[in-house]
């Protein structure tokens, strides 16, 4: 997280609500909620388990659940 922070090359956001990610040839296009829109070269989504950024990318369903641990 630090070294991310210092890197002038990376673009740390957090509390967005994503609605589109379109994947274009060079560049990856991401729209959010409150009209903000990115181009970005690379989106890292860390929004956890139920994450609803994955259907963009792979929606493979919803987790797994075998009572002691849940997995996709």
């Amino acid at each position: 997280y630090q070294a991310c922070l210092a890197d002038p090359l990376v673009t740390l956001e957090t509390n967005r609500t994503v609605i589109s990610v379109d994947e274009r040839p060079k560049s990856i296009m991401v729209d959010c909620a409150d009209g903000t829109r990115y181009d970005c070269n690379m989106v890292v989504a860390a929004d956890g388990l139920w994450s609803s950024l994955r259907k963009f990318v792979h929606d493979d369903g919803a987790p797994l659940s075998v009572g002691y641990v849940t997995y996709r």
